[in-house]
């Protein structure tokens, strides 16, 4: 389409209203439950006591780029955009409320305005962004949390209606704007950003092919400062992807790549389950849901079929977008191909964009992915499922042109459009046919599932085959209904029709993801939270049991509270983590010093067995005896009695090992002699400091912690101290090194190095000395994201300029 057939149908000002409105009102009505006092929106990862503890850390994460949050810490994710900006300005709770509906509207709001542009009416607009944003991965993703996805769906919604505006204007500035959204994607999370970048980046290379043909001038005047930019501006995030973490590694480079393969395409889209675009719960709701447990197969590890060991499968979400955008976008194909069509182009490369992606959110199941993997930076790159949140971006953008087209009311299209009709219809009664068949053969298929392993649960599987495959007819009969009535007459008000239809379908799916818990005894202070956050102090406590309450403590309401603890949660382990616990193994008396543990928590059989135990007898004393009790969405906490013992405790070390400890002895030792000493029976940790061979320090003279170390300040990812010895030594700092800790002393710099293979070590000379600890990543990359940003607020203005200069002329 042209620019001037695009010009011709500039939405009137009531349409951009409603598009707004619309927009806010599925906010408002489908996390309508979020929104009432006292309740909480329930999320797997991403929950509210994550992104607590996560603006715990706001303002100075931004530079410091440090999670403190387990065992001794690792390298962190706080990037300057739009999420964490929002979040250190709002309340936490309210952040939680409004994060997943304010990415989805403000996305929705761009991509509306980009099919505008592109000449689509307001209600196939609405279609198409219902279709991109509010079904789906995108939307359903909301149980599992990922607010980082959220973001960058966000973004790319505002980045493909600025990629639009700067080539059709021809604009500098435009193509700031278009850099930034780009660049914010890379922000919000680089391996989705570098997904949907795949579409973007083509489709600005397309748009100017269709606007400047071969005018250099004008592709270097847009593109150009699309480019620089984005890069500018996610620069940051592809290095913290790229080179911040590999820095720990997580072990990659100890698998062999068929490991790594295995990894990273665990979560590989099965071709077969597709059929849940249409069919709603047909392969389950989620895993462990028991309205509908998922069956299929994605998440499943490669041993599983042959071991039973590791997943099974893991889903959260679902990908359904319903029959009626999927007829529709299937329309949008059939009439946009079509010789002649003033859409044959874009219909071409949407279709190729859904091509493209389907194959690579297929990942393994495909040989396409193997080629993809082999590229520089990919084989980093886990889930391929996430390209099908670009596969569900493009077929919106189809949907859209298929409504769109049926409005048009040219007679070749409406001729075409009763021919889909029909053999929509026809497919439609063939699935009507197929769900009664299932209906009737429940029981049987109810058998078959529970003698599979699924025990009671395939009564349940069976059930909700069957309906689906019946709702999946119903609607795709709907819009065979509307295509044919819309192909005789044009109508508003049956377009209007398709949209409500797709909202209330929309609707009634999202109850199964977008869920509620009371606050009370989810989120609210108990009295073993109040007696840990008065007396931890610089300590970590140490959670011992598997108890559904220890659960929901160390995952929600500990990271809320900011209660530090040792246990790992949803933590995958770098290497050199994983070589210090092989070496160690499971040994309390190691482990338990070495990570500052202040306080034990766990089951009331704990105590007589530390009481027995030599090595921890009369170095524990019992602070608090409690029962737990399920409370809303979590738990409550009462004293135990006489009559009701309490069948929890908590226990104080009476002199636990310091988070900052002194030593007077060292030993310089390589990595294996290290590793080798820390797993022998004789070693006893904090006795003598296991320095890399290369430091250079004094000959060791003693043994054991001496001087003082008083914490003057302490915080996420920096220390302030003074230290006091007769003697000096090496101060030892339970948390994990990386070559980005930074020491100075009275001022001065200072050399920082490996301690006990993973801890931070700094030797500190006689005397009394003010120590600083901070981790100081180069912020090379945050100057240059300061210029991006910069570059995108000039673009503003001079956009909002030019574009108030052509009003003012037309």
């Amino acid at each position: 389409m042209s620019k001037e057939q695009a010009g011709s149908l500039a939405w009137p000002r009531r349409d951009y209203w409603a598009l707004i409105a619309a927009a806010i009102a599925m906010g408002l009505i489908v996390y309508r439950e979020a929104w009432l006092p006292g309740t909480v929106l329930f999320t797997s990862d991403d929950n509210i006591g994550h992104v607590a503890m996560r603006q715990r850390w706001l303002p100075e994460g931004f530079w410091r780029l440090w999670d403190d949050s387990i065992l001794a810490g690792q390298p962190g994710f706080l990037l300057i955009n739009s999420t964490n900006l929002l979040l250190w300005l709002l309340p936490v709770g309210l952040f939680h409320k409004v994060i997943h509906a304010f990415d989805l509207a403000v996305g929705t709001i761009g991509f509306g305005l980009f099919l505008r542009a592109r000449g689509v009416r307001l209600v196939p607009a609405l279609l198409g962004a219902l279709t991109a944003f509010w079904l789906g991965s995108t939307f359903f993703l909301t149980y599992a949390g990922h607010i980082g996805k959220f973001g960058v769906v966000m973004f790319a919604g505002l980045a493909v209606w600025l990629i639009e505006e700067a080539i059709r204007r021809r604009s500098a500035a435009w193509g700031a704007l278009a850099g930034a959204a780009c660049g914010g994607m890379f922000l919000e999370q680089a391996d989705l950003a570098v997904f949907f970048s795949i579409v973007l980046g083509p489709y600005a290379l397309f748009a100017a092919a269709r606007e400047f043909g071969r005018s250099w001038v004008l592709w270097a005047r847009t593109l150009v400062p699309i480019g620089i930019v984005a890069l500018l501006t996610a620069g940051r995030a592809i290095w913290v992807a790229t080179s911040f973490y590999a820095l720990d590694g997580e072990g990659s480079e100890a698998r062999t790549p068929e490991e790594v393969w295995d990894y990273c395409t665990q979560w590989s889209w099965p071709p077969e389950e597709t059929i849940e675009w249409i069919a709603p719960g047909f392969f389950g709701w989620r895993s462990g849901e028991t309205a509908g447990p998922y069956w299929g197969r994605l998440g499943r590890s490669k041993e599983w079929d042959t071991t039973r060991q590791g997943f099974m499968n893991f889903k959260l979400e679902t990908l359904y977008l319903g029959s009626i955008p999927v007829a529709f976008a299937c329309l949008g194909v059939w009439l946009g191909l079509q010789r002649g069509h003033p859409r044959r182009l874009e219909t071409i490369f949407w279709l190729v964009a859904v091509a493209v992606t389907f194959v690579l959110g297929c990942g393994k199941f495909t040989p396409v992915y193997r080629l993809f993997f082999e590229l520089p930076g990919m084989s980093s790159i886990r889930a391929p499922v996430k390209f099908m949140q670009v596969t569900q971006f493009a077929i919106g953008v189809l949907a859209a042109f298929g409504l769109d087209a049926l409005l048009a009311s040219q007679a070749a299209d409406s001729r075409r459009a009763r021919r889909f009709a029909f053999a929509a219809a026809g497919v439609a009664a063939l699935l009507l046919l197929i769900g009664l068949g299932m209906v009737s053969s429940t029981a049987t298929s109810a058998q078959r599932f529970a003698q599979a392993g699924w025990g009671q649960f395939g009564g349940v599987i069976a059930e909700n085959r069957a309906w689906s495959v019946l709702h999946a007819g119903a609607l795709l009969a709907v819009a065979a209904g509307l295509c044919l009535a819309l192909s005789r007459r044009s109508s508003g008000r049956l377009a209007w029709a398709a949209v409500a239809v797709v909202a209330v379908d929309q609707l009634i799916i999202s109850r199964h993801y977008v869920k509620t818990v009371p606050a009370e005894g989810f989120i609210s202070r108990n009295a073993v939270v109040d007696l840990l956050a008065e007396r931890l102090g610089s300590q970590r406590v140490f959670i011992a049991g598997q108890d559904p309450a220890y659960s929901h403590w160390l995952n929600i309401l500990f990271p809320y509270c900011g209660i530090a603890t040792y246990n790992a949660a949803q933590m995958r382990m770098p290497e050199d983590y994983r070589e210090y616990f092989q070496a160690v193994g499971n040994r309390p008396d190691v482990l338990w010093p070495s990570f500052a543990i202040g306080y034990l928590l766990g089951p009331a059989q704990v105590w007589p067995e530390l009481e027995s135990n030599p090595s921890f007898r009369g170095k524990f004393s019992l602070e608090y005896a409690f029962n737990v009790f399920p409370q809303g969405g979590g738990f409550r906490v009462a004293a135990g009695t006489e009559q009701n013992r309490g069948r929890h405790i908590v226990a104080r070390h009476v002199a636990p090992a310091p988070r900052f400890a002194l030593l007077s002895g060292w030993e310089a030792l390589d990595k294996r002699r290290t590793l080798d000493r820390m797993a022998s029976r004789e070693y006893t940790p904090l006795e003598r400091a296991l320095v890399p061979e290369t430091v250079r320090l004094p000959e060791s003279t003693g043994s054991g912690i001496s001087g003082s170390v008083e914490i003057l300040r302490f915080e996420t990812g920096r220390a302030e101290l003074r230290v006091a010895s007769e003697s000096g030594g090496v101060l030892r700092f339970s948390e994990k090194y990386t070559p980005y800790w930074r020491a100075t002393i009275n001022g001065e710099p200072a050399d920082v190095f490996r301690c006990d293979h993973i801890f931070v070590g700094v030797w500190v000379p006689a005397g009394i000395h003010a120590v600083t600890l901070e981790h100081y990543p180069p912020r090379l990359t945050l100057h240059a994201q300061a210029v991006g940003f910069a570059l995108a607020a000039l673009g503003a203005v001079f956009a909002a300029r030019s574009s108030r200069l052509r009003r003012d002329e037309a």
